[in-house]
C-alpha cells in the first residue's frame, strides 16, 4: 500500500509559485541551453538566476535561510525546469540532493550543517557528492573507494585520489567526497572538500552524447589538506553504507528531469502536427493521434508515480540509506517511459526532428542518460523482487 503523507495537498500555492518561477527562468534562458549543449559548458546565466531566486536553497529550513520546500515540490519544479534545460536541471538537482538528503537524514554534525546551510542560502554555495571513480566505477559495495585520506598528524589528513562523473565540477563550491580512511580502521567517510583548494584539479574529460552541459568532468585530489572538522560522517565500510546517492532526494529529482525532457518532446510533437502537411491520409492522421495518446498516457502515469513516491518519502522520518520499492519503481518507470515518449515524438515529427541541435535531437540524446543513473533497471528489479518475496513467503 502507498502511504501518502497526510500533509500533502494536491493544490499548494507555495509549490505552484516555485514551479512557475523555475519554469519561467528556464524559458527565458532556453536559447542558451542549445549553446551550452554545443560547447559542453555549464549554463551559468541560468544557474545564477536560479540561485538568485533561492531555488538552490529550496529544501533548507526557513531558519537557515531556505525555502522549507518538501521533496514533492522539488520533484515537480525539476520537471518544469528540465522542459527547457535538462542539463542545468540535472546539475542543480545533484546539489539539491545533497542539501535535501541532509535536511532529512541529519547525518552531519549539527554545528557544521547549520554553518554550511547558511553558506548555501547566503552565498549560493553549491554542493555535489563525488563517489564514482574512473577505475572502480560507481560504489557497488564490493570494495571500499580507492580515494584515500592519509594521516598527516593529529587531527589532520591528506586526501588523494580521483572521482569521475563529477557533475557541475567547474562551478561547485564544495564536494562531499566518499573516501577510505587510511588509518587502518577499515572505515569510510564523507569528507568536505573546498573545490577552490589548490590541491584540487579538474580534468575536462566530459565529452558525451547527452547531458553535455553538466560538465561532469574528472576531479583529482593531490594531497588536499583536511582536518577532523571536514569529516562530515565516518562509519565502518559495508555494502549498504556504500551508496551515498541512494536516497529519494537523488532518485526522484533525477527521474523528474527525464519527465521534463519527455514533456518538451511532447510539445514539439504537437507543434509538428499543427504545421500544414499536404497529402496526409486519414489513416496517417489517425496513427499520429494514436501515438500522441500513448505519449500523453505515459506522461500522466509518470507524473502520478513520481508525486506518489515523493509524497511517501515526505511523510517518513528516514535516516538509513536506501530506497523504498515505490521510489525505485518510480525512477525506472519514469526514465524508461521518457525514452519511449521521445522516440514516439520523433516519429510524429519526422526526419527533420533529428537535425543536429534541434530541440528534439537534443531530447533524443539527453533522455538516454536516464537509464544509467542509479538505481538502474537491474538494481531496481532486485529490490522489487525481494519486496515481493518478503510479502508473500513465510
Amino acid at each position: 500500500m502507498i502511504a501518502i503523507n497526510g500533509n500533502f495537498r494536491v493544490r499548494d500555492e507555495r509549490r505552484e509559485r516555485l514551479i512557475e518561477t523555475v519554469r519561467d527562468l528556464g524559458r527565458r534562458h532556453a536559447a542558451g541551453a542549445a549553446l551550452h549543449d554545443q560547447t559542453g559548458t555549464v549554463h551559468r546565466a541560468l544557474l545564477d538566476d536560479l540561485c538568485a531566486v533561492g531555488y538552490h536553497a529550496a529544501p533548507i529550513n526557513y531558519r537557515h535561510g531556505g525555502g522549507s520546500h518538501r521533496l514533492v515540490d522539488v520533484v515537480l519544479a525539476q520537471a518544469a525546469l528540465a522542459e527547457s534545460d535538462p542539463a542545468t536541471a540535472l546539475g542543480i538537482g545533484m546539489h539539491l540532493m545533497v542539501v535535501g538528503s541532509e535536511s532529512l537524514a541529519r547525518t552531519w554534525p549539527e554545528w557544521r550543517r547549520q554553518e554550511l546551510f547558511r553558506e548555501v542560502s547566503g552565498d549560493a554555495a553549491l554542493f555535489n557528492v563525488l563517489a564514482t571513480e574512473p577505475v572502480m566505477g560507481a560504489p557497488q559495495g564490493d570494495a571500499p573507494p580507492a580515494t584515500n585520506a592519509a594521516p598527516d598528524g593529529e587531527g589532520r589528513w591528506r586526501l588523494y585520489g580521483e572521482k569521475a562523473y563529477s557533475t557541475f565540477a567547474p562551478v561547485l563550491t564544495y564536494a562531499v567526497v566518499y573516501a577510505s580512511m587510511g588509518d587502518g580502521s577499515g572505515d569510510v567517510a564523507r569528507i568536505l572538500v573546498r573545490m577552490a583548494d589548490s590541491h584540487v584539479g579538474i580534468e575536462e574529460t566530459w565529452d558525451t552524447a547527452g547531458m553535455r552541459a553538466t560538465a561532469s568532468h574528472t576531479v583529482h585530489f593531490a594531497g588536499v589538506p583536511i582536518s577532523d572538522r571536514d569529516i562530515l560522517a565516518r562509519f565502518p565500510f559495508s555494502r549498504r553504507a556504500s551508496r551515498p546517492a541512494m536516497s529519494p532526494w537523488f532518485a526522484l529529482p533525477v527521474a523528474a528531469v527525464y519527465l521534463g525532457i519527455a514533456r518538451a518532446a511532447r510539445d514539439e510533437a504537437v507543434r509538428a502536427i499543427q504545421r500544414p502537411r499536404g497529402g496526409q491520409t486519414s489513416a496517417a492522421a489517425s496513427e499520429v493521434r494514436r501515438l500522441l495518446a500513448e505519449i500523453e498516457r505515459r506522461l500522466l502515469v509518470s507524473e502520478a508515480i513520481l508525486v506518489s513516491a515523493a509524497a511517501e518519502a515526505d511523510g517518513e522520518q528516514r535516516t538509513a540509506p536506501g530506497l523504498s520499492p515505490l521510489e525505485a519503481a518510480a525512477k525506472v518507470e519514469v526514465t524508461q517511459s521518457a525514452i519511449t515518449v521521445v522516440d514516439l515524438a520523433v516519429r510524429i515529427a519526422g526526419g527533420g526532428a533529428l537535425k543536429r541541435g534541434s530541440r528534439l535531437e537534443r531530447a533524443w540524446r539527453d533522455v538516454r542518460c536516464g537509464s544509467v543513473h542509479p538505481p538502474t533497471e537491474a538494481g531496481a528489479n532486485a529490490l522489487l523482487a525481494e519486496h515481493a518475496l518478503a510479502r508473500h513467503l513465510p
